[in-house]
Order: structure tokens, then C-alpha cells, then sequence
């Protein structure tokens, strides 16, 4: 993924492309980094696989070469976990297609109600048994809660809610083997800044666009009853993931950091060509247009 056609031109020219790899629910950072540069050739854009795509098995030698750009927006685990529960609510809830009743058909080609099937790493008869459990509101706690690793699984090449990592030690294994590696690691609750600190990483200049501040994807609501907030919560931390966003939030300060992004750094703009390209030990600074916010 990349960012303003600024990006793809300078991507361009160095005949490089990138790899954007999110997890679900982390903002569905595609679009909203404003993809201009040529799907690499060995990504799948069938479904289920094209969906939520996970970073291919065959891909720890391949990140490492000079050139590779693999980009990733991350989030906070149990946050997540919760607003995946609310997204697949949402889903449930739309009308189904013509002649469907009930529970939608497994073998149907395509997941009738969009995502959160095969796509998430589910089998059909998990992929049931938890939608069951959202449509008839089991808390995230009880309904979601030990799907934990989501982003490890999805770094290491498995999908999303398969359990295939099972410890912090699968976590460390990502993070050594692949995540340290890529070219950006973002902060989806710190979404300006990692716009604005992947804009300097691809065009070494510090802005944001307006169609990256767009919520594309809002979920109605987040709480089962708003007389019980504590009910639409997930107590349970996930020590897998935990360990893998422990990396993520250390590996983000330092870029910050390195490339002097901060809020009156990063101007919003439609024309980021017009801005100076400066290094990071000073910058011009803008007034604050919008403040971080989580999509």
C-alpha cells in the first residue's frame, strides 16, 4: 500500500512496491492510505483468500531482501477483539440475500453476510457456532475472547482467529523472523500520526491527507446495553498478541522519533508536493487541524 500519488511515483521509480498486511478491524488501511502502487504478483485477490490476506508462509526470506516494503497497521488487542464482535453484529443484522434464511448456506462461494468467515481464518463449523453467539448477543467476553493472536497469526501466515499461535513465544518468533523487518508498523488509536509517519517513511515529507481521516468503516455501536458498559468488554488479556504490540508500540516511538513527526509537524493537505522535504531534526510547523484520533 502507498500513499499520495507522490509515493507511487517515488516507489515507481525505484521499482519497488509494498505490501500492506492488516489484521481485520484495524481500520481497513488500504483505501485509506490511498493504494496507488501494483498489487504484488503473488497475492491472491480471490475470495476468501484476497480477504484479510495473510502474510504469505513462503514471505520470511522475502521481506528481508533490500527493497522489501511490507507496511502494517496494528492495533490494541482486546480493542480489536471488540470491535470485530460489533462489526460481525453490524453484518448479521443487514438483510439477507434473496431466498437465504437463517444462517447463511456453508457452501455458498462467497460469505453472504461479507466477511468474518474462512477469511478470518475460521473453519465452518467455528465460523457458525461464534456467529450464533454474536446474533443472540453472548458478550465479546464469552463469544470472542479465546480467539487470541490474532496479529501474530496473521504476521507468521495464518489467519486471523485459526489459534495456530499459542504462546508469547509465537509472538517473539513474528516479531524476529518477519515484523522487524517491515517498513512501517503503525498505531491505529494513534491514526494521524501513523498516516503522517508513513507519509514521511514513502515520500520523505510530513503530511496527512484528507481522505486518510476518513471513517470508512463505523461500527453503530459498541456496547450490548449502555446501562452495563462492563458487559460489552473483554476482560481476558491476550498474551499473545500482547507480546507482539508490546514490539509495535516500542518500534512506533522510535519511528516517530527518528522521522520528527508530531502533531504540528504534520499539516493536512491535498497538494503534499507544495511542502518541503526536510529532515527529521526540524520541521515547519502547522497549526493542529485535527487531533489523533481511533477510527
Amino acid at each position: 500500500s502507498a500513499s499520495a500519488s507522490a509515493s507511487a511515483a517515488a516507489d515507481a521509480q525505484r521499482g519497488v512496491g509494498a505490501v500492506v498486511a492488516p489484521p481485520p478491524k484495524d481500520g481497513h488501511v488500504v483505501p485509506r492510505l490511498g493504494a496507488r502502487l501494483p498489487v504484488a504478483a503473488y497475492r491472491d485477490t480471490t475470495w476468501p483468500q484476497g480477504c484479510h490476506q495473510v502474510l504469505g508462509l513462503d514471505m520470511t526470506d522475502r521481506i528481508q531482501r533490500p527493497g522489501a516494503q511490507v507496511v502494517a497497521m496494528f492495533r490494541q488487542p482486546e480493542d480489536r477483539l471488540v470491535s470485530a464482535y460489533f462489526h460481525m453484529r453490524d453484518l448479521l443484522r443487514k438483510p439477507r440475500p434473496k431466498g437465504v434464511r437463517g444462517l447463511p448456506r456453508l457452501e455458498w462461494p462467497q460469505s453472504p453476510v461479507g466477511c468474518c468467515w474462512k477469511d478470518w481464518g475460521w473453519e465452518p463449523s467455528v465460523f457458525v457456532r461464534v456467529h450464533k453467539d454474536v446474533a443472540a448477543a453472548v458478550p465479546p467476553e464469552r463469544a470472542l475472547a479465546r480467539f487470541t493472536g490474532c496479529m501474530t497469526n496473521m504476521v507468521l501466515g495464518y489467519g486471523c482467529m485459526s489459534q495456530h499461535a499459542t504462546s508469547p513465544a509465537d509472538a517473539r518468533r513474528a516479531v524476529e523472523q518477519r515484523l522487524r523487518h517491515f517498513l512501517f508498523v503503525g498505531d491505529q488509536g494513534q491514526w494521524n500520526m501513523s498516516l503522517c509517519l508513513f507519509n514521511a517513511i514513502m515520500t520523505g515529507r510530513r503530511f496527512v491527507l484528507p481522505r486518510q481521516l476518513a471513517n470508512s468503516r463505523p461500527t453503530s455501536t459498541k456496547l450490548l446495553d449502555p446501562a452495563n458498559p462492563a458487559g460489552s468488554a473483554i476482560a481476558t488479556r491476550d498474551p499473545i498478541d500482547g507480546e507482539l504490540w508490546n514490539y509495535v508500540q516500542r518500534r512506533f516511538r522510535r519511528d516517530v522519533r527518528r522521522h520528527g513527526v508530531s502533531p504540528e509537524c504534520c499539516p493536512v493537505t491535498s497538494d503534499p508536493t507544495a511542502l518541503p522535504q526536510l529532515g527529521p531534526s526540524g520541521c515547519t510547523r502547522y497549526p493542529l487541524q485535527r487531533r489523533p484520533h481511533a477510527p
